[in-house]
């Protein structure tokens, strides 16, 4: 996923316009509220990107499950 967050913001779309387009916007259409943001009594998945987009570290549940 983090590629697919590159390469869209390499083609011109905005960070904050890529974001919403991996993670809210997806959740939003399959009827998950609780998935794709960062909001009290949502899933608290979470993944930390360097500043290539690349994945530093990610949390599901609240909890580490990766870190490089």
């Amino acid at each position: 996923m983090d590629l697919a967050l590159a390469n869209a913001v390499g083609v011109g779309l905005g960070l904050a316009e890529a974001v919403a387009a991996a993670s809210r916007i997806p959740a939003d259409l399959i009827g998950r509220p609780d998935l794709g943001r960062l909001a009290p009594g949502a899933a608290a998945d979470l993944a930390w990107l360097d500043d290539d987009l690349r994945t530093v570290a990610t949390w599901t549940a609240g909890e580490q499950v990766y870190a490089r």
